[in-house]
């Protein structure tokens, strides 16, 4: 009787490590389905995209194997910081980066002008061909 006890709890073992397995497998469809089609990462939306509750997203196991994605991995506290002269000089090339964005936008603009002179006085001189044309063939059909 001891041998069947242990046969059944390891089938019963082997079937719960399956279900384990395809609920990993479930989870992580989800999360690549999310990452495919652009949608946020969470877990209401893995809950909702595997059909996993969000109370077994929290089990420690599950909550472990979240982790490998970025969306759940634990924040790193930032110790690097940046020291006052590299953020000084960083600030100085950003500065420099400004000036010659407002220096090119302001010739943009000039060149912008000139072409619209251009173009009203080339639509101007356009107009009085129009025109001549238009009493040039009227005359010819005054004469016909």
């Amino acid at each position: 009787m001891n041998n069947e006890t242990k046969d059944t709890r390891s089938g019963i073992k082997a079937y719960q490590e399956s279900m384990r397995q395809e609920t990993l497998r479930r989870i992580d469809d989800a999360y690549n389905y999310l990452i495919d089609t652009h949608q946020t990462v969470n877990r209401s939306s893995i809950s909702r995209e595997s059909g996993v509750s969000r109370v077994t997203l929290n089990n420690p196991a599950i909550s472990e194997h979240l982790k490998k994605f970025p969306e759940f991995a634990p924040k790193q506290n930032r110790s690097d910081t940046k020291s006052i002269e590299e953020l000084l000089r960083e600030q100085e090339i950003l500065k420099e980066a400004l000036k010659k964005a407002q220096n090119r936008s302001r010739r943009l603009a000039n060149e912008n002008q000139h072409i619209k002179q251009e173009y009203k006085e080339l639509n101007e001189s356009h107009q009085k061909l129009l025109g001549a044309y238009q009493k040039l063939t009227e005359d010819k059909l005054i004469r016909l």
